[in-house]
């Protein structure tokens, strides 16, 4: 991994900036864009000013913050709502405000006059991965969904002045697959959370909870789990858990099909429920270890999070993972019930391994952004539209 330079933030005439979180319902997107939404308050204003515009639902929903001095707008929930809105009262308010930039946290971008700078953020792995296992897996209604959202979102992409992407992985792919030039794509890596910090805890404890801070989504694979169970007792380990940040009665709609052994969920599954961004250090408080059994992701949470609490880690075997990861995990086959249980008794089993793994990915930590520093780079880019962009 590449160590980024140390920039003092950039100076300059303010602009007026257009915050879009209206894409982020859930999961590690909430929380990055409340930590950086808080440090922009405290930090980073330089002159600026800030609309919002938030999602109706999820954490960030109902979002009063004082850095939203042009106003804050609300994007509906329903697909043909928001199509209206965005092409009639989010043009007005642009007009009206004199916008000038739109910074997409995490999303496709939204419509905008050819005058103002837009940069994206894109987090949409299904975009860029024909080849996943997730499309054979995900039932034929989510394919035919999921696969015309990524239409649009592909002509959303090459609306951007700029497309942000956290790895080399992803800026190769996704100029491929939305034919973007790559000298407009930059790669940024994410920053931490500021609710996480380190875990200060004896190594030499027994590793039973395993925890998965993730959504219920099909990618993710919590529902490969109760196979998981299933197989662990049958090879002889009885004593672990899998602490779930979903609730469940969602989960077990995963399982629609399959018999349910009522015993096993009680023994080995922890529901804790979605998790707000400012009490997910309780949920790595009671863990021993953080599984990512993820077939898509740009750069997961859960790789940050485990380096940043010193938690071990067992992630999917696949290149994102690997590129990110390296030796800071231990890589398993999230299909092959066998594979993760052996990834769990070898963790389990080893000490060394454990301290290896913590010790890569505090490591690998050093060479990510804090979060003044990404800051400062996306401002950089707003300010700053790249090159042959035609008005």
């Amino acid at each position: 991994m590449r160590r980024l330079p140390r920039h003092g933030l950039p100076d300059g005439p303010g602009m007026r900036i257009l915050l879009d979180f209206g894409a982020i319902k859930a999961g590690g997107g909430a929380q990055l864009a409340s930590a950086f939404l808080g440090y922009l308050q405290q930090e980073a204003t330089l002159g600026h000013e800030f609309a919002l515009l938030i999602p109706a639902t999820g954490p960030l929903a109902g979002m009063q913050h004082s850095v939203a001095r042009l106003g804050t707008l609300v994007s509906p929930s329903s697909y043909r709502a928001r199509l209206q809105f965005e092409h009639g009262e989010l043009q007005r308010f642009i007009a009206a405000r004199d916008i000038q930039a739109i910074y997409t946290f995490f999303g496709a971008g939204l419509p905008h006059p050819p005058s103002v700078n837009s940069v994206v953020s894109v987090a949409y792995p299904t975009l860029c991965y024909p080849e996943s296992p997730y499309w054979r897996n995900a039932g034929l209604r989510e394919r035919l969904q999921v696969g015309a959202l990524d239409l649009m979102r592909i002509r959303r992409l090459r609306r951007a002045t700029t497309i942000i992407v956290e790895t080399d992985i992803m800026k190769e792919r996704v100029s491929k697959s939305v034919r973007f030039p790559s000298k407009r794509i930059r790669v940024i890596p994410p920053f931490v959370s500021t609710h996480v910090r380190e875990l200060r805890r004896a190594d030499g404890g027994a590793v039973r909870r395993f925890v998965l801070v993730s959504n219920n989504y099909t990618h993710k694979n919590l529902w490969r789990l109760y196979a998981v169970a299933q197989r662990a007792r049958a090879s002889g380990l009885v004593d672990f858990t899998f602490h779930l940040t979903v609730d469940k009665r969602a989960y077990l709609q995963r399982l629609v099909g399959q018999t349910v052994d009522a015993l096993i969920l009680e023994r080995h599954f922890v529901f804790l429920g979605p998790v707000a961004p400012q009490d997910i250090m309780q949920v790595y408080e009671s863990a021993d270890c953080v599984l990512s059994l993820s077939d898509l992701e740009s750069f997961s949470n859960n790789y940050l999070e485990a380096w940043r609490v010193g938690l071990p880690l067992l992630a999917s075997d696949r290149d994102f993972a690997r590129a990110i990861c390296g030796k800071s995990a231990l890589y398993v086959d999230p299909h092959d019930p066998d594979s993760v249980v052996r990834g769990m008794l070898q963790v389990r089993a080893d000490a060394g391994l454990r301290r290896t793994l913590v010790e890569e990915g505090r490591r690998r930590l050093r060479f990510l952004p804090d979060l003044r520093e990404r800051t400062t780079l996306v401002l950089a880019e707003l300010a700053a539209p790249a090159a042959g962009v035609s008005a």
